[in-house]
């Protein structure tokens, strides 16, 4: 799965499937936001039976400019679906992703 969601100012759905689907993912990430400030990252998630995310962590290269202002995060919702959200706390953002399923 490659998707790409431009134009996030607010908590943003990057990703979603079922817990069901496997139990662990790794999305391979890229950040903008469309001037000056770009990342790539590799983040991974695992989840138990019980629909708990029980890892989640993000491996980044050094930012060009500073993506710091943008957050991502992995959550099992109430539908249960795994998601990957991106969180911006100021501007306007670019995600590009590529996941693995496990």
């Amino acid at each position: 799965m490659t998707n790409e969601v431009t134009g996030i100012n607010s908590p943003t759905v990057i990703d979603s499937f079922a817990d069901t689907a496997g139990y662990a993912a790794k999305w391979f990430v890229g950040i903008r936001n469309g001037t000056t400030d770009y990342r790539a990252s590799e983040v991974m998630a695992a989840w138990d039976s019980g629909g708990n995310i029980t890892v989640f962590s993000e491996y980044s290269t050094v930012d060009i400019g500073d993506t710091n202002p943008l957050t991502l995060s992995a959550t099992i919702d109430g539908g249960n679906n795994v998601t990957l959200v991106a969180t911006p706390a100021s501007g306007t953002w670019s995600v590009r992703v590529t996941r693995i399923l496990m």
